[in-house]
Protein backbone atom coordinates (compact mmCIF):
# COMPACT_ATOMS: atom_id res chain seq x y z
CA UNK A 1 0.00 0.00 0.00
CA UNK A 2 1.25 3.58 -0.62
CA UNK A 3 1.27 6.00 2.32
CA UNK A 4 0.61 9.63 1.28
CA UNK A 5 0.99 12.11 4.23
CA UNK A 6 -1.44 15.27 4.02
CA UNK A 7 -0.94 17.92 5.75
CA UNK A 8 -4.33 20.02 6.46
CA UNK A 9 -4.24 23.89 6.05
CA UNK A 10 -7.46 25.29 5.03
CA UNK A 11 -8.57 27.07 7.94
CA UNK A 12 -9.23 30.41 8.29
CA UNK A 13 -6.98 31.24 11.56
CA UNK A 14 -9.93 33.00 13.16
CA UNK A 15 -8.77 33.10 16.61
CA UNK A 16 -5.35 33.80 15.69
CA UNK A 17 -5.63 36.58 14.39
CA UNK A 18 -3.59 36.23 11.19
CA UNK A 19 -2.23 33.16 8.84
CA UNK A 20 -1.33 30.35 11.32
CA UNK A 21 0.68 29.08 7.94
CA UNK A 22 3.11 32.01 8.49
CA UNK A 23 4.26 31.16 11.65
CA UNK A 24 8.22 30.32 11.38
CA UNK A 25 10.30 27.58 13.23
CA UNK A 26 13.93 28.76 13.88
CA UNK A 27 17.17 26.63 14.46
CA UNK A 28 18.79 27.99 17.40
CA UNK A 29 22.22 27.10 15.90
CA UNK A 30 21.70 28.45 12.42
CA UNK A 31 19.33 30.95 12.45
CA UNK A 32 17.85 29.72 9.68
CA UNK A 33 13.98 30.03 9.45
CA UNK A 34 11.52 27.30 8.00
CA UNK A 35 7.41 28.05 7.53
CA UNK A 36 5.63 25.88 9.17
CA UNK A 37 4.46 24.08 5.99
CA UNK A 38 8.04 23.27 5.45
CA UNK A 39 8.80 22.32 8.68
CA UNK A 40 6.03 19.33 8.68
CA UNK A 41 6.60 17.94 5.79
CA UNK A 42 10.18 17.60 6.57
CA UNK A 43 9.76 16.22 10.11
CA UNK A 44 7.02 14.06 9.38
CA UNK A 45 7.25 13.11 5.77
CA UNK A 46 11.00 12.07 6.12
CA UNK A 47 10.32 10.20 9.57
CA UNK A 48 7.40 8.34 7.97
CA UNK A 49 9.85 7.58 4.28
CA UNK A 50 6.67 9.11 2.78
CA UNK A 51 7.44 10.45 -0.87
CA UNK A 52 4.13 11.45 -1.39
CA UNK A 53 3.30 14.72 0.75
CA UNK A 54 0.42 16.52 -0.17
CA UNK A 55 -1.56 19.68 0.98
CA UNK A 56 -5.06 20.32 1.50
CA UNK A 57 -5.70 23.82 0.90
CA UNK A 58 -8.32 26.66 0.77
CA UNK A 59 -9.31 28.43 -3.02
CA UNK A 60 -8.54 31.18 -0.87
CA UNK A 61 -4.75 30.13 -0.23
CA UNK A 62 -4.41 28.24 -2.44
CA UNK A 63 -0.01 28.60 -2.67
CA UNK A 64 0.70 29.52 1.09
CA UNK A 65 3.88 29.77 2.38
CA UNK A 66 6.26 26.58 2.23
CA UNK A 67 3.66 24.67 -0.22
CA UNK A 68 7.16 23.91 -2.69
CA UNK A 69 7.48 21.38 -0.41
CA UNK A 70 4.18 19.44 -0.92
CA UNK A 71 4.04 17.37 -4.71
CA UNK A 72 0.66 18.36 -4.88
CA UNK A 73 -2.03 20.76 -3.36
CA UNK A 74 -5.80 19.86 -3.06
CA UNK A 75 -7.80 22.55 -2.65
CA UNK A 76 -11.17 22.44 -0.95
CA UNK A 77 -13.49 23.72 -2.91
CA UNK A 78 -16.57 23.44 -0.53
CA UNK A 79 -15.57 26.23 2.27
CA UNK A 80 -16.46 26.74 5.87
CA UNK A 81 -18.15 23.23 6.32
CA UNK A 82 -15.25 21.66 8.33
CA UNK A 83 -12.19 19.27 7.78
CA UNK A 84 -14.33 16.35 6.61
CA UNK A 85 -14.64 17.88 2.98
CA UNK A 86 -11.05 18.99 2.46
CA UNK A 87 -10.20 14.97 3.94
CA UNK A 88 -12.98 14.09 0.94
CA UNK A 89 -11.38 15.54 -1.57
CA UNK A 90 -8.07 14.10 -0.92
CA UNK A 91 -9.10 10.64 -0.61
CA UNK A 92 -10.74 11.22 -4.30
CA UNK A 93 -7.51 11.61 -5.18
CA UNK A 94 -5.72 9.09 -3.63
CA UNK A 95 -5.34 4.88 -4.95
CA UNK A 96 -8.28 3.04 -4.26
CA UNK A 97 -6.11 1.14 -1.45
CA UNK A 98 -3.59 3.98 -0.57
CA UNK A 99 -3.27 5.11 3.07
CA UNK A 100 -3.51 8.72 4.06
CA UNK A 101 -2.23 10.46 6.96
CA UNK A 102 -3.73 13.20 7.99
CA UNK A 103 -2.55 16.11 10.35
CA UNK A 104 -3.65 19.75 10.74
CA UNK A 105 -1.00 22.01 10.05
CA UNK A 106 -0.88 23.88 13.40
CA UNK A 107 0.00 20.45 15.34
CA UNK A 108 3.77 20.73 15.10
CA UNK A 109 4.46 18.27 17.74
CA UNK A 110 2.99 14.99 16.09
CA UNK A 111 4.93 11.56 17.15
CA UNK A 112 5.90 9.98 13.37
CA UNK A 113 5.70 6.60 15.75
CA UNK A 114 2.14 7.50 16.56
CA UNK A 115 1.11 8.06 13.21
CA UNK A 116 2.58 5.01 11.95
CA UNK A 117 0.64 3.29 14.61
CA UNK A 118 -2.64 4.99 13.21
CA UNK A 119 -1.50 4.16 9.37
CA UNK A 120 -1.51 0.52 10.66
CA UNK A 121 -4.36 0.01 12.42
CA UNK A 122 -6.19 1.72 9.14
CA UNK A 123 -4.55 -0.93 7.28
CA UNK A 124 -5.56 -3.87 9.17
CA UNK A 125 -8.83 -5.05 8.07
CA UNK A 126 -11.18 -3.34 5.56
CA UNK A 127 -13.76 -2.79 8.30
CA UNK A 128 -12.19 -0.32 10.00
CA UNK A 129 -10.48 2.02 7.85
CA UNK A 130 -10.03 5.00 9.74
CA UNK A 131 -8.42 5.05 13.04
CA UNK A 132 -8.00 7.69 15.57
CA UNK A 133 -7.10 8.06 18.88
CA UNK A 134 -9.12 7.67 22.53
CA UNK A 135 -7.91 8.60 26.04
CA UNK A 136 -7.32 5.40 28.25
CA UNK A 137 -7.09 7.47 31.24
CA UNK A 138 -6.54 10.84 33.14
CA UNK A 139 -8.82 13.70 33.20
CA UNK A 140 -10.04 13.23 29.56
CA UNK A 141 -10.57 9.35 29.72
CA UNK A 142 -12.69 8.15 27.16
CA UNK A 143 -12.38 11.48 25.24
CA UNK A 144 -11.57 10.61 21.16
CA UNK A 145 -8.71 12.83 19.78
CA UNK A 146 -9.74 13.15 15.72
CA UNK A 147 -6.27 13.97 14.34
CA UNK A 148 -4.26 12.97 13.81
CA UNK A 149 -6.10 10.03 12.24
CA UNK A 150 -5.29 7.76 9.16
CA UNK A 151 -7.48 6.74 6.18
CA UNK A 152 -7.22 3.99 4.31
CA UNK A 153 -8.69 3.59 0.34
CA UNK A 154 -12.31 3.54 -0.50
CA UNK A 155 -13.70 2.01 2.20
CA UNK A 156 -12.69 5.35 3.84
CA UNK A 157 -13.40 7.52 1.38
CA UNK A 158 -16.97 5.82 1.18
CA UNK A 159 -17.28 6.62 5.10
CA UNK A 160 -16.49 9.93 4.62
CA UNK A 161 -19.19 10.76 2.30
CA UNK A 162 -21.71 9.22 3.70
CA UNK A 163 -20.73 11.36 7.07
CA UNK A 164 -21.33 13.86 5.15
CA UNK A 165 -24.52 13.13 3.44
CA UNK A 166 -25.94 12.62 6.90
CA UNK A 167 -24.72 16.10 7.57
CA UNK A 168 -22.19 15.40 9.90
CA UNK A 169 -19.02 18.09 9.70
CA UNK A 170 -16.40 17.08 12.29
CA UNK A 171 -14.28 13.52 12.22
CA UNK A 172 -14.93 13.74 15.79
CA UNK A 173 -19.15 12.54 15.38
CA UNK A 174 -17.75 9.77 13.50
CA UNK A 175 -16.07 8.56 16.40
CA UNK A 176 -18.58 5.99 17.20
CA UNK A 177 -19.63 4.67 13.66
CA UNK A 178 -18.36 1.08 12.88
CA UNK A 179 -15.36 1.60 10.41
CA UNK A 180 -13.78 3.60 12.99
CA UNK A 181 -11.59 2.25 15.24
CA UNK A 182 -9.81 4.14 18.04
CA UNK A 183 -6.03 3.08 19.49
CA UNK A 184 -5.87 3.89 23.22
CA UNK A 185 -3.43 6.78 24.56
CA UNK A 186 -1.78 7.06 27.74
CA UNK A 187 -1.96 9.84 30.02
CA UNK A 188 0.24 11.95 30.11
CA UNK A 189 2.76 10.30 28.33
CA UNK A 190 0.95 11.19 24.78
CA UNK A 191 -0.46 14.47 25.90
CA UNK A 192 1.96 16.67 23.58
CA UNK A 193 0.90 15.40 20.32
CA UNK A 194 -2.35 16.93 20.46
CA UNK A 195 -1.09 20.58 21.39
CA UNK A 196 -2.19 23.29 18.59
CA UNK A 197 -2.05 26.36 18.74
CA UNK A 198 -5.27 28.66 17.88
CA UNK A 199 -4.30 31.27 19.15
CA UNK A 200 -0.54 33.50 19.04
CA UNK A 201 -0.33 33.00 23.20
CA UNK A 202 -0.62 29.38 22.75
CA UNK A 203 3.07 29.11 20.43
CA UNK A 204 4.34 29.63 24.14
CA UNK A 205 3.10 25.95 25.17
CA UNK A 206 4.49 24.75 22.02
CA UNK A 207 7.60 26.32 22.52
CA UNK A 208 7.85 25.01 25.62
CA UNK A 209 8.23 21.05 23.97
CA UNK A 210 10.38 21.76 21.52
CA UNK A 211 13.72 21.31 23.09
CA UNK A 212 17.07 23.12 22.57
CA UNK A 213 17.14 22.73 18.87
CA UNK A 214 14.21 24.64 17.91
CA UNK A 215 11.81 27.83 18.40
CA UNK A 216 8.59 29.01 17.09
CA UNK A 217 7.50 33.09 15.71
CA UNK A 218 4.99 34.55 14.07
CA UNK A 219 6.92 35.98 10.95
Amino acid sequence: MTVTLCILAGGRSRRFGSSKLRVQFVEHETGQRHWLLTHQASRLGSALGCSRRWLSVSPTNPAPPGYLAYRRRIVDERRDIGPLAGMAAVLAHAGPHDTVAFVPADMPLVDPAYLRQLIRAAERTDRSPIAMGRWAGGPRCGVVEPFPCACCGVNAFDLIRRAMRAGVRAPLTMARWRGVRTLPLGWPRDCAVFINFNRVNDLTTVRSHLGDRWDIQEA
